[in-house]
């Protein structure tokens, strides 16, 4: 079956909220995409894109920072330089599409 035309979100990373003492944003990031890939049945090696959003009150949140800390070398990431998720959801279905 043919995935073209079509999006899933396949897997879901919750974690906790708030300032989080010794842990940094991108550490808290690295937890929710493992989460993630834990939901969805995936390994790290099924990854082949990472789209981060840059934290807009510090240098956290970039694409190279996370995917090194997950131990991830993507085809294709991308970071936007701004707090929502919105266009990072319509950037990955483009990227799968």
């Amino acid at each position: 079956m043919s995935i073209a035309m079509k999006t899933a979100l396949v897997g879901v990373g919750t974690t906790e909220q708030g300032e989080l003492p010794g842990r940094s944003a991108n550490d808290i990031a690295a937890e929710a995409i493992g989460l993630a890939l834990d939901d969805a049945g995936l390994r790290k090696s099924d990854v082949d894109a990472l789209i981060t959003c840059r934290n807009l009150t510090g240098r956290s949140g970039i694409d190279e920072q996370v995917g090194h800390l997950l131990g991830l070398n993507p085809a294709f990431s991308a970071t936007l330089d701004y707090g929502t998720g919105n266009f990072s959801l319509h950037l990955g279905v483009m990227a799968i599409v």
